[in-house]
């Protein structure tokens, strides 16, 4: 039977009887880390004129053709017109007196798209920014469109005094985490293809972060260009003006590139940037002046200077300390003035007892640069990553660009299609299936390499199997295994900083060092909760205020909870492995419009097949066809994982709240739970119908963690953070 070959949209020539067998295949469960495309076998294209024209006459002494290093699409019909493959690829080489090819389809667009690239190749300057409180603010927000957040966590650095009734977090050491359902947005928008699939619609995909890789601080970079003691105050007596100017003697102590004086009262920049002004001292005064901070009065009196700051009173014979951060642009300058409370008092200085330093430290742009920082992560293993968390298997349609992606447990739950007149006979039967062990580890990476907290596994009860095998290693970083105290509750770490001691810290001294860590890539969830907050940056000595607050969760992260989630049909398929290699009478058009996604039932086998393979396929021949057995138990079982929805809750007060609740499966009994530490749980009451209202006791300015617990089933909602 003839076949028709189209090779860059140019009709080629195939010698009679030419034989193209082609291979169908689909993610083979054999293996977790394959995805395979379809595929022919090698077959010869003679070196007629047409073809060698095709070729851009290839082989032909001289020729500069680039066809075996290049894309070359192609098409394989039937002789009536049937479509095999559409718009494939085909890989050409010299075979001598013909042409060597073979035609790949399916997946492979996809996997040679992304082949070789980065998530920094998507395009992400338009997250790229500079942190500051505000912009930390500005991604709580849960209707924000922003595609990254300010997930609050401990990452190992300073935290701040978060663990206070009104917590104050210290922004310096976070870091911004992007969304992965916009990363896999990007991916398939750049590369002009589109998918579908139930799993991405899942509060599991569309709350899913991960971490910036690098930990950056606001305090490194930071440039110190003067740090002078010679600040001085007026001669003793009485200042009868309303303000006064601190003033300095000539020094060289600054550096002249950044900082001018002019001529000893006013401190103008060459460089714009944000700069931290740090002033103390002691004034022996009476009525308390208050020290002022102004901008560009230069050629002013001290009293009309415009003001940006008033750092506070100097209290008589009592040392102060002060700090502003400012902006500046070059050629601004700034003083530090004096200036008396009221207009009936003036205050008395006593002269050479009056003295204070000032330091200027020009601060580092914190800028996070996602183009940057992600140039060491391979889309093709982000993709993996996605994948293996959600056991998703892809299938493209064969004439447009659509992907779309299935669970095992989907797959279990289409349509059966009756293949029994195909059947010719089995030719084998193999109880091992693949590469599998009796147990199949899923392993993070970790900080300490020791660890394997989060880990999970898949038991399969083979004995003939090898006893273990790590089928996933995931380049996603765990949190470490203890937990700290956290916005007054549990919180993990998710390592961006190493901390070292000091040994014989100096006065002033922070006893401990942070260094930043780089390539901790780390998955998370975040949550919106009712948290007021003070977002500050000690180093640029800036804050703000947030009524509510976006705090980690690791809820369902667990690999463990993973294979709960999405992989208990291929366990139950993989207990009582069977796969059997039939031979099987087929057409053209059932292995142009075959699908894998579907299931098949063969009366002669008496039973229900995945089909894995279908192998050398030639039209008019038996083929051989890899089947894998499906255990009746499991066809058309709702393998969606069990869940406990919370709907919105209702708080009618400080201490009562109202909580629907739903679930899709039958449950067990159920009770409301309560927690200070997401550690230890106390039964609260029954929650035998929703909505369920419960009394909350406590101190006032305590976090309550609260979740509905089906005791019965080991299934627990998601959390409630309540503030007394």
């Amino acid at each position: 039977m003839a076949l028709i070959l189209y090779i860059n949209g140019q009709l080629a020539d195939l010698d009679a009887g030419q034989v193209i067998a082609q291979t169908k295949q689909v993610n083979d469960l054999n293996s977790l880390e394959n995805r395979q495309a379809n595929y022919t076998n090698k077959f010869n294209l003679p070196k007629t004129a047409n073809n060698v024209r095709i070729m851009n006459f290839l082989t032909v002494p001289g020729n500069q053709s680039d066809i075996p290093y290049t894309q070359n699409s192609c098409s394989l019909y039937s002789e009536t017109g049937e479509c095999f493959v559409y718009n494939g690829w085909v890989v050409v080489t010299d075979g001598g007196d013909s042409y060597e090819a073979v035609v790949y389809d399916g997946i492979i667009d996809l996997y040679k798209s992304i082949e070789n690239t980065t998530l920094a190749s998507l395009g992400l300057d338009e997250i790229d920014h500079t942190k500051d409180p505000d912009t930390v603010k500005a991604s709580f927000t849960s209707d924000s469109s922003l595609p990254y957040r300010y997930i609050l966590a401990d990452y190992n650095g300073k935290t701040g005094a978060t663990n206070s009734i009104l917590p104050e977090v210290n922004i310096d050491y976070l870091v911004p985490s992007v969304n992965v359902a916009w990363l896999w947005d990007k991916i398939f928008e750049k590369y002009k293809m589109q998918y579908e699939g139930a799993v991405f619609k899942t509060e599991n995909f569309k709350n899913l972060w991960m971490t910036y890789p690098k930990g950056i601080s606001s305090s490194e970079g930071e440039t110190e260009v003067l740090n002078i003691n010679t600040y001085s105050f007026p001669k003793s007596g009485i200042v009868k003006y309303e303000a006064y100017y601190f003033k300095t003697a000539k020094t060289d102590t600054y550096d002249p590139t950044v900082i001018s004086i002019a001529p000893t009262t006013h401190i103008k920049v060459s460089q714009a940037g944000r700069y931290r002004i740090e002033i103390e001292g002691t004034i022996n005064a009476s009525y308390s002046p208050m020290v002022l901070l102004g901008k560009n009065g230069e050629q002013m009196n001290a009293a009309n200077v415009p003001i940006v700051h008033n750092f506070g009173l100097a209290i008589d014979k009592k040392p102060f300390k002060f700090s502003y951060g400012i902006d500046l642009e070059a050629q601004d300058s700034i003083c530090v003035i004096l200036k008396r409370r009221d207009r009936d008092r003036s205050f008395r200085l006593e002269g050479e007892k009056d003295t204070a330093s000032i330091k200027l430290t020009k601060l580092s742009v914190n800028n996070f640069s996602f183009s940057t920082a992600f140039t060491d992560f391979s889309t093709s293993d982000f993709m993996y990553e996605v994948v293996n968390r959600f056991g998703l298997t892809l299938y493209k349609d064969k004439y447009t660009n659509m992907y779309r992606f299935l669970t095992l447990q989907e797959q279990l739950q289409s349509a059966v299609i009756n293949w029994s007149e195909k059947f010719s006979k089995a030719v084998s039967q193999n109880y091992i299936y693949g590469s599998y062990a009796q147990r199949n580890w899923f392993k993070y990476t970790y900080n300490d390499k020791e660890a394997a907290h989060n880990d999970g596994f898949l038991d399969v009860a083979n004995l003939n199997l090898p006893d273990s095998k790590d089928v996933v290693k995931s380049k996603i970083y765990s949190p470490e295994k203890n937990f700290v105290k956290y916005l007054n509750g549990q919180g993990n770490v998710y390592k961006l900083w190493d901390k070292e001691a000091v040994d014989n810290p100096e006065n002033g001294e922070d006893p401990v060092t942070y260094k930043p860590l780089d390539k901790r890539y780390y998955f998370l969830r975040a949550n919106v909760v009712n948290q007021p907050v003070t977002l500050k940056s000690t180093a640029g000595v800036s804050q703000a205020s947030s009524p509510v607050a976006v705090v980690e969760s690791y809820y369902k992260m667990k690999f463990g909870d993973v294979m709960h989630d999405y992989y208990s049909a291929l366990k139950s398929i993989l207990s009582k492995s069977l796969v059997v290699t039939a031979e099987l009478w087929l057409t053209d058009n059932d292995v142009i419009n075959f699908d894998f996604s579907k299931l098949y039932y063969i009366e002669q086998l008496s039973g229900y097949y995945i089909m894995n393979k279908i192998n050398n396929y030639v039209p008019g021949k038996v083929t051989k066809c890899e089947l894998v057995h499906v255990p009746y138990s499991t066809i058309g079982l709702n393998f969606e994982p069990k869940t406990i929805t919370l709907g919105t809750f209702i708080r009618y007060n400080q201490r009562f709240m109202s909580i629907p609740y739903s679930a899709n499966y039958d449950t067990g009994t159920l009770v409301v739970q309560s927690s200070v530490n997401q550690v230890i749980w106390t039964d609260m009451r029954s929650a035998a119908a929703s909505p369920v209202v419960v009394q909350v006791g406590g101190l006032k300015g305590t976090t309550i963690y609260l979740r509905i617990n089906d005791i019965d089933n080991s299934i627990q909602s998601s959390l409630i953070t309540m503030l007394l």
